[in-house]
């Protein structure tokens, strides 16, 4: 959850990472998390007709697995969302040892992404480890599957993904 915390942080402050994966979250000496590699993070602050802060990205960053569908369909632009599909795949990546469609080239897992809506017992049964006995919580797979919807209007912000 003080990923999810660090990534509200960034999103508060009109900042979008675009490259949340396992490899750039940190934990120090005290346990304490951090979100490290902006290299390809980006800062754009636009206000919306409600008045409200909005994000919204035309352009393609990231690594090809950790990638939301919107960010390759970058004509509809992206926001904040998309980091929040980054932290889905994450939790994927942590639980069985690598990324979603990493048993795949960067370029069919993007094709797939945009063509075919996956749910946790899609990535379970089509990742290539010998992992079928793990168990994940009830709690764990519907965290997975409500980031990793393909409709960015439906999937949760970081923030309510903290007050559930």
């Amino acid at each position: 959850m003080e990923t999810l915390n660090a990534m509200l942080n960034l999103h508060d402050q009109g900042h979008l990472h675009r490259d949340i994966k396992a490899g750039n979250i940190m934990i120090d000496s005290n346990g304490s998390v951090k979100v490290a590699d902006f290299g390809v993070s980006a800062s754009v602050y636009e206000a919306n007709s409600s008045g409200e802060s909005s994000i919204r990205l035309n352009d393609i960053a990231g690594m090809p697995y950790w990638m939301a569908p919107e960010v390759v369909h970058s004509h509809n632009g992206y926001g904040c969302k998309a980091d929040v599909w980054s932290f889905g795949i994450t939790a994927l990546e942590l639980a069985h040892g690598g990324p979603h469609l990493s048993n795949l080239p960067p370029s069919k897992s993007l094709l797939l992404k945009t063509t075919k809506r996956f749910r946790f017992s899609d990535y379970e049964n089509s990742h290539d480890n010998n992992d079928k006995s793990k168990k994940f919580s009830k709690a764990f797979k519907d965290l997975v599957g409500c980031c990793l919807d393909q409709d960015p209007n439906k999937r949760p912000t970081a923030e309510r993904l903290l007050c559930n």
